[in-house]
Protein backbone atom coordinates (compact mmCIF):
# COMPACT_ATOMS: atom_id res chain seq x y z
CA UNK A 1 0.00 0.00 0.00
CA UNK A 2 2.93 2.39 0.88
CA UNK A 3 4.31 1.79 -2.78
CA UNK A 4 1.32 2.26 -4.36
CA UNK A 5 0.52 5.63 -2.94
CA UNK A 6 4.56 6.89 -3.09
CA UNK A 7 3.66 5.85 -6.78
CA UNK A 8 1.03 7.95 -7.35
CA UNK A 9 -1.92 5.33 -7.36
CA UNK A 10 -4.97 6.02 -4.95
CA UNK A 11 -5.42 2.26 -4.27
CA UNK A 12 -3.16 -0.88 -4.33
CA UNK A 13 -5.71 -2.65 -6.67
CA UNK A 14 -4.64 0.09 -9.34
CA UNK A 15 -0.98 -0.23 -8.77
CA UNK A 16 -1.54 -3.90 -8.58
CA UNK A 17 -3.23 -3.77 -12.50
CA UNK A 18 -0.67 -1.18 -13.10
CA UNK A 19 2.27 -4.03 -12.76
CA UNK A 20 0.84 -6.66 -14.39
CA UNK A 21 -0.41 -4.40 -17.73
CA UNK A 22 3.18 -3.39 -17.59
CA UNK A 23 4.53 -6.66 -17.32
CA UNK A 24 2.31 -8.37 -20.36
CA UNK A 25 3.28 -5.21 -22.18
CA UNK A 26 7.09 -5.46 -22.23
CA UNK A 27 7.57 -9.65 -21.86
CA UNK A 28 9.27 -10.88 -24.83
CA UNK A 29 7.67 -14.29 -24.03
CA UNK A 30 4.41 -15.18 -24.39
CA UNK A 31 2.94 -15.04 -21.12
CA UNK A 32 -0.88 -16.40 -20.17
CA UNK A 33 -4.07 -17.09 -18.09
CA UNK A 34 -6.50 -19.67 -18.94
CA UNK A 35 -9.59 -20.81 -17.17
CA UNK A 36 -10.76 -24.33 -16.16
CA UNK A 37 -11.83 -25.15 -19.93
CA UNK A 38 -8.22 -23.89 -21.58
CA UNK A 39 -9.28 -20.61 -22.59
CA UNK A 40 -7.25 -17.59 -22.69
CA UNK A 41 -8.20 -15.36 -19.88
CA UNK A 42 -5.17 -12.59 -19.83
CA UNK A 43 -2.37 -12.58 -22.46
CA UNK A 44 0.92 -10.97 -23.37
CA UNK A 45 0.93 -8.99 -26.21
CA UNK A 46 4.04 -10.42 -27.53
CA UNK A 47 1.98 -13.88 -27.53
CA UNK A 48 -1.32 -12.06 -29.17
CA UNK A 49 1.72 -10.73 -31.92
CA UNK A 50 2.81 -14.24 -32.28
CA UNK A 51 0.25 -15.33 -32.91
CA UNK A 52 -0.99 -12.86 -35.50
CA UNK A 53 -3.33 -10.62 -33.30
CA UNK A 54 -2.90 -6.89 -32.77
CA UNK A 55 -4.52 -6.84 -28.87
CA UNK A 56 -4.69 -9.30 -26.44
CA UNK A 57 -7.70 -8.83 -25.75
CA UNK A 58 -8.44 -10.74 -29.48
CA UNK A 59 -7.73 -13.74 -28.48
CA UNK A 60 -9.52 -13.79 -24.53
CA UNK A 61 -11.94 -17.01 -24.93
CA UNK A 62 -10.19 -18.86 -27.47
CA UNK A 63 -8.06 -22.21 -27.16
CA UNK A 64 -4.65 -22.77 -28.53
CA UNK A 65 -6.84 -25.11 -30.71
CA UNK A 66 -8.18 -21.88 -31.79
CA UNK A 67 -4.62 -20.29 -32.68
CA UNK A 68 -2.14 -23.34 -33.32
CA UNK A 69 -2.05 -26.78 -34.97
CA UNK A 70 -4.64 -29.37 -33.77
CA UNK A 71 -1.58 -31.50 -32.75
CA UNK A 72 -0.02 -28.79 -30.49
CA UNK A 73 -3.58 -27.46 -29.44
CA UNK A 74 -4.57 -30.90 -28.12
CA UNK A 75 -1.37 -31.43 -26.36
CA UNK A 76 -1.23 -27.91 -24.45
CA UNK A 77 -4.98 -28.86 -23.58
CA UNK A 78 -3.89 -32.26 -22.00
CA UNK A 79 -1.03 -30.54 -20.34
CA UNK A 80 -2.85 -27.91 -18.69
CA UNK A 81 -5.93 -30.33 -17.38
CA UNK A 82 -3.04 -32.48 -15.87
CA UNK A 83 -2.02 -29.22 -13.76
CA UNK A 84 -5.58 -28.49 -13.07
CA UNK A 85 -6.40 -32.17 -12.35
CA UNK A 86 -3.15 -32.52 -10.19
CA UNK A 87 -2.42 -29.45 -8.85
CA UNK A 88 1.13 -30.18 -10.11
CA UNK A 89 3.44 -27.57 -12.57
CA UNK A 90 4.80 -28.75 -15.66
CA UNK A 91 7.69 -26.81 -15.81
CA UNK A 92 10.34 -26.30 -18.69
CA UNK A 93 8.92 -28.50 -21.20
CA UNK A 94 10.16 -28.25 -24.73
CA UNK A 95 7.19 -27.74 -27.43
CA UNK A 96 6.69 -27.40 -31.25
CA UNK A 97 4.10 -24.81 -32.37
CA UNK A 98 2.67 -24.39 -35.90
CA UNK A 99 1.52 -21.18 -36.06
CA UNK A 100 -1.92 -20.22 -37.89
CA UNK A 101 0.71 -19.09 -40.64
CA UNK A 102 2.10 -22.03 -41.22
CA UNK A 103 5.45 -21.28 -39.22
CA UNK A 104 6.93 -24.09 -36.94
CA UNK A 105 8.66 -22.36 -34.14
CA UNK A 106 9.65 -24.37 -30.99
CA UNK A 107 9.77 -22.72 -27.21
CA UNK A 108 10.36 -23.54 -23.53
CA UNK A 109 7.12 -23.40 -21.58
CA UNK A 110 6.11 -23.89 -17.94
CA UNK A 111 2.77 -24.50 -17.01
CA UNK A 112 0.97 -23.57 -13.20
CA UNK A 113 -2.16 -23.91 -11.24
CA UNK A 114 -3.67 -20.21 -10.87
CA UNK A 115 -5.64 -20.36 -7.71
CA UNK A 116 -8.09 -17.96 -6.45
CA UNK A 117 -7.67 -16.65 -2.45
CA UNK A 118 -9.76 -19.56 -1.16
CA UNK A 119 -6.75 -22.14 -2.99
CA UNK A 120 -9.01 -23.52 -5.15
CA UNK A 121 -7.41 -24.49 -8.70
CA UNK A 122 -9.23 -21.76 -11.10
CA UNK A 123 -7.06 -22.11 -14.42
CA UNK A 124 -3.70 -22.23 -15.36
CA UNK A 125 -1.20 -19.64 -16.07
CA UNK A 126 2.26 -19.93 -17.94
CA UNK A 127 5.01 -18.58 -19.83
CA UNK A 128 6.81 -19.81 -23.01
CA UNK A 129 9.88 -18.60 -24.30
CA UNK A 130 10.50 -18.74 -27.51
CA UNK A 131 13.64 -21.23 -28.22
CA UNK A 132 13.50 -21.55 -32.44
CA UNK A 133 16.87 -20.20 -33.05
CA UNK A 134 18.42 -22.68 -30.07
CA UNK A 135 17.01 -25.61 -31.65
CA UNK A 136 18.11 -24.45 -35.18
CA UNK A 137 21.79 -24.60 -34.00
CA UNK A 138 20.91 -27.87 -32.40
CA UNK A 139 19.73 -29.17 -35.22
CA UNK A 140 22.71 -28.03 -37.86
CA UNK A 141 24.97 -28.90 -35.50
CA UNK A 142 23.47 -32.80 -35.36
CA UNK A 143 23.56 -32.29 -39.25
CA UNK A 144 26.99 -31.19 -38.87
CA UNK A 145 27.84 -34.17 -36.72
CA UNK A 146 25.89 -36.23 -38.86
CA UNK A 147 27.82 -35.63 -42.50
CA UNK A 148 31.65 -35.51 -40.28
CA UNK A 149 30.31 -39.30 -38.99
CA UNK A 150 29.23 -40.36 -42.41
CA UNK A 151 32.56 -39.27 -43.70
CA UNK A 152 34.36 -41.41 -40.82
CA UNK A 153 32.09 -44.58 -41.89
CA UNK A 154 33.07 -44.15 -45.68
CA UNK A 155 36.44 -42.89 -46.00
CA UNK A 156 39.44 -45.69 -46.63
CA UNK A 157 41.81 -43.79 -44.11
CA UNK A 158 42.27 -44.51 -40.60
CA UNK A 159 40.91 -40.76 -39.25
CA UNK A 160 40.42 -39.93 -35.22
CA UNK A 161 40.01 -37.73 -32.84
CA UNK A 162 41.77 -37.59 -29.65
CA UNK A 163 41.28 -35.53 -26.37
CA UNK A 164 43.69 -33.89 -24.19
CA UNK A 165 44.65 -36.72 -22.80
CA UNK A 166 44.88 -38.94 -25.98
CA UNK A 167 42.19 -40.70 -25.14
CA UNK A 168 40.17 -41.47 -28.55
CA UNK A 169 36.51 -39.26 -28.84
CA UNK A 170 35.66 -39.88 -32.39
CA UNK A 171 36.76 -42.89 -34.90
CA UNK A 172 36.59 -43.76 -38.65
CA UNK A 173 35.56 -47.85 -39.05
CA UNK A 174 39.00 -47.83 -40.93
CA UNK A 175 40.37 -47.14 -38.22
CA UNK A 176 38.18 -49.88 -35.67
CA UNK A 177 39.20 -52.41 -39.00
CA UNK A 178 42.39 -52.12 -38.47
CA UNK A 179 42.51 -52.62 -34.67
CA UNK A 180 41.13 -55.21 -34.96
CA UNK A 181 37.25 -54.03 -33.13
CA UNK A 182 34.10 -54.40 -34.92
CA UNK A 183 32.65 -51.17 -33.40
CA UNK A 184 33.94 -47.92 -32.30
CA UNK A 185 32.37 -47.81 -28.95
CA UNK A 186 35.09 -50.19 -28.52
CA UNK A 187 37.61 -48.05 -29.31
CA UNK A 188 36.02 -44.63 -27.88
CA UNK A 189 37.43 -43.25 -24.34
CA UNK A 190 40.87 -45.52 -24.75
Amino acid sequence: AQTAAKSGFEQEAQFERALMDTFLLSVPDAVYFKDLESRFVRASISLAHRVGHDDPNEIVGLSDLDLFSEEHGLQAFADEQEVIRTGQPLLGKIEKETLPDGRSTWVLTSKLPWRNPAGAIIGTFGISKDITALKRAEEDLQNASDMLQALLDNIPDRIYYKNAQSRFTKVGKALVKRLGMTSPDQVIGK
